[in-house]
């Protein structure tokens, strides 16, 4: 796991990519979550 070929292989980039892509989205998709679940509590509180 440590140890980073300088040679690319095709297989584990697409792998690679896809798992990253796959983090990228989940935080993304946590943060807006955790925003709206903020601004409904503000809302809610408000009222």
């Amino acid at each position: 796991m440590s140890r980073k070929p300088r040679k690319k292989q095709k297989r584990n980039l697409s792998t690679m990519e896809k798992i990253t892509r796959v983090v990228v989205w989940f935080m993304l998709l946590a943060t807006l979550g955790v925003i709206v679940f903020q601004f409904a509590m503000t809302v809610m509180n408000y009222k």
